[in-house]
């Protein structure tokens, strides 16, 4: 498996309880807020960077966001197994 690190900007921040909602949902984020504008940033292990984006905007989706930026981060894959 390959470990892809990648950032999703949200359509708007979330309030505390929607904060724990989306952390229930994954465990490889971490939600930041600058100046009102929140963003997911991943480190997803995915046999792709397509498969790890896919299953992160889902789970975004699932809490009822929607990612409005993907930022991803160069040399993102790591920890290629053969």
């Amino acid at each position: 498996m390959t470990t892809h690190y990648f950032k999703l900007i949200l359509d708007r921040a979330p309030n505390d309880e929607e904060q724990e909602h989306l952390y229930a949902l994954f465990e490889d984020g971490s939600i930041t807020r600058l100046a009102g504008v929140a963003e997911i940033s991943f480190c997803r292990e995915a046999p792709t960077l397509p498969a790890a984006i896919r299953s992160a905007v889902n789970e975004v989706r699932c809490a009822g966001f929607i990612a409005t930026q993907l930022r991803v981060l160069r040399h993102s894959a790591v920890g290629r197994e053969p």
